[in-house]
């Protein structure tokens, strides 16, 4: 559909689409919901029974109780395997900062990918994601054994039924602080950060490139620049590009000119996508493409599937990752993207072992990320990690 080579052959399907003709949309703002039926008039019937079907639901739910989710018990410990290990990582970014000196590409999003083995239930757990990173743009999407849980804080694409594009690229992290002084001092740094705002200046300027293909000429601004934002475990420096797309072009037109996001990619993108593709060791998957919908109309919400867990039934698999420039610290960029991994890690964590507290520790040399019990007495077992063979 997009076009360029391929190098890795994932197992689970690079692209899922749904015609969803029936479905029940809630606002949690206004505490409003409704059931929506598409058919045709020789299908209006069958659409009306579903509506009160539904209706009956909805009325029954007031009786419902449902029964608190229970903790995994005669675990004998965890394995998270990571795809490189800090070295790795290290000499990964050192690829990448050769890359920029040569002119091959300006800024590099280079990511590192984690797994873990767990027999539990993708939507129980999607709850606890949820709940510990409640992020504007979450999503579960369930296809036969595949399973995608996203606490997403970035939008992609918005498309308004005027014509209305806005992307709200995130690029720019620093960590929250439990000290209210120390957190806002995180923020004020991030917010006047010299790389950090280079980062995020090249990604707007990249999607400005993009959308030009299919935008109302003059008709592309940038309303809100830089402008942090915070989430439960990160603040992120987050701005707002708007165009009005062109009455000829249809949402894959504006996919094809703008996909994948170039938060999660880099600039120049094609360049930047290749040299990705030779330093990362497995596909990413859905992880970093898009989730959302396209609607009748010419209607779109769309975004970036970062903070994004896939599970195929044996299988956690997530990513972590961060832009790379020249003015990048390597080691500051490899902690960023343990930050990142942190904040899956630990619901993933207390959904699987309870809510006891832990320590983490990265050993030098291995693929190895560890999280302990920080006290034997809470009765689960450690999180180890191993080096992950032959990726």
């Amino acid at each position: 559909m997009f076009g360029g080579e391929r190098r890795f052959v994932n197992a689970a399907p690079d692209l899922l689409w749904m015609r969803v003709q029936r479905f029940v949309a809630i606002d949690r703002v206004r505490g409003k919901g409704w059931a929506v039926a598409l058919a045709s008039h020789t299908e209006r019937a069958h659409a009306e029974a579903w509506l009160a079907e539904i209706a009956a639901r909805v009325r029954g739910l007031a009786a419902i109780h449902p029964a608190p989710g229970g903790i995994a018990t005669g675990l004998q410990g965890l394995v998270v395997e990571m795809d490189l290990n800090r070295e790795q990582y290290l000499a990964a970014i050192a690829r990448c900062r050769t890359a920029i000196v040569d002119g091959e590409s300006y800024q590099v999003c280079l990511s590192n990918r984690f797994r873990l083995t767990a027999d539990l239930d993708p939507c129980a757990l999607y709850t606890r994601l949820r709940a510990a990173n409640p992020a504007p743009f979450g999503a579960f999407v369930k296809s036969g054994q595949h399973s995608v849980l996203s606490t997403s804080p970035e939008r992609f694409l918005r498309v308004a039924a005027n014509g209305e594009v806005q992307a709200k690229p995130m690029k720019g992290t620093a960590p929250r602080a439990g000290n209210a002084a120390l957190d806002a001092s995180n923020a004020q740094a991030l917010s006047s950060s010299l790389k950090e705002r280079a980062e995020n200046l090249m990604i707007v300027d990249l999607m400005r490139s993009d959308l030009s293909r299919v935008a109302v000429p003059g008709s592309i601004r940038v309303p809100v620049l830089m402008n942090v934002e915070s989430f439960q475990t990160v603040h992120q420096l987050v701005s707002t590009v708007v165009a009005t797309l062109r009455p000829e072009c249809s949402l894959i037109d504006l996919l094809r000119a703008t996909f994948p996001g170039g938060s999660i990619s880099g600039a120049p993108k094609i360049r930047t996508l290749q040299i990705i593709d030779q330093l990362e060791r497995s596909p990413r998957g859905v992880y970093c493409g898009a989730i959302g919908y396209l609607g009748y109309g010419r209607v779109a919400d769309l975004s970036i599937g970062i903070r994004t867990v896939t599970y195929d039934g044996t299988t956690l698999s997530f990513g972590a990752g961060g832009a790379i420039t020249y003015l990048s610290d390597p080691e500051a960029e490899f902690r960023e993207t343990l930050l990142k991994a942190e904040a899956v890690l630990r619901p993933i964590w207390q959904h699987l072992m309870g809510e006891c507290d832990y320590t983490m520790t990265c050993t030098p040399g291995q693929n190895d990320l560890r999280l302990d019990c920080v006290a034997q007495a809470c009765g689960a077992p450690p999180l180890t990690a191993v080096p992950s063979e032959g990726r």
